[in-house]
């Protein structure tokens, strides 16, 4: 599902006049188009006034935290923290070397109060064998030592394949629109390059209170950085040009 079969429930005002907000569901995620529908806009769109991104409705953080909370916790593998303030999912591939970084730290994020909850993304195009070792790990007795055991010393656990989740949690990251792990998920939309020390210490103080849905990624993504540039770039010229037309 794309365009096709988008219910008049899909179709929201935008504060961008002339144009509409439209939910997407494959992935899940908002688009603008014209009114006409002749025209999308790709990227962001920024109040010139306030300098800041145009609100957009919140039924898109709303349709991802619906979906993630219809994954079971016995579906998952959870490091609890004993003095626990806040909850994280995380999306993980167990060959991806920022995860390792993460998982290095779990007992920091643990002692922060963090509790962490796995959910399995294996990216078969950069790690190809990696679902296949995160089924064994679902499938152990003990889920966390599998993780553990694997994390520090690349063994994976001897047991037989059983009835896991791993196939339908790569599908929700897909539907969440996870496309780098590890992905991690709470009440707050935010970008981190997590593998940072500094990160890992000022993580509970800054990037966990309370609000919508959020990632945390393992890197600030191109595209934002370059949309950045962009802005404070045009913002310059503009004043440029102001101060010219004024002295004029």
């Amino acid at each position: 599902r794309f365009f096709d079969g988008i219910d008049k429930n899909d179709i929201t005002d935008s504060p961008f006049k002339g144009v509409y907000e439209v939910i997407t569901y494959n992935p899940i995620d908002s688009m603008l188009i014209s009114e006409d529908g002749q025209y999308l806009i790709q990227g962001d769109v920024v109040n010139i006034k306030t300098r800041s991104l145009i609100q957009k409705s919140s039924k898109v953080k709303n349709l991802k935290l619906a979906l993630i909370n219809t994954i079971k916790d016995s579906d998952k593998i959870i490091y609890k923290a004993q003095n626990e303030k806040y909850q994280v999912h995380v999306f993980t591939d167990v060959d991806c070397p920022y995860c390792r970084k993460l998982h290095n730290n779990i007992g920091k994020m643990n002692d922060l109060g963090i509790s962490v909850k796995y959910l399995a993304s294996p990216l078969a195009s950069l790690h190809p064998k990696a679902q296949a070792k995160m089924q064994k790990i679902w499938c152990a007795d003990d889920r966390n030592q599998a993780m553990d055991d694997y994390n520090d010393s690349g063994t994976i656990v001897d047991v037989s394949n059983c009835d896991n989740p791993v196939a339908d949690q790569l599908e929700i990251s897909k539907q969440l629109g996870v496309t780098g792990t590890p992905a991690i998920i709470n009440t707050l939309f935010k970008f981190i390059a997590f593998y940072s020390q500094h990160h890992l210490e000022t993580l509970s103080e800054h990037w966990l209170q309370p609000d919508p849905l959020f990632f945390l990624s393992t890197f600030l993504p191109g595209d934002i950085i370059g949309g950045i540039i962009f802005f404070f770039g045009y913002l310059y010229l503009r004043s440029v040009w102001l101060k010219k037309k004024s002295i004029d």
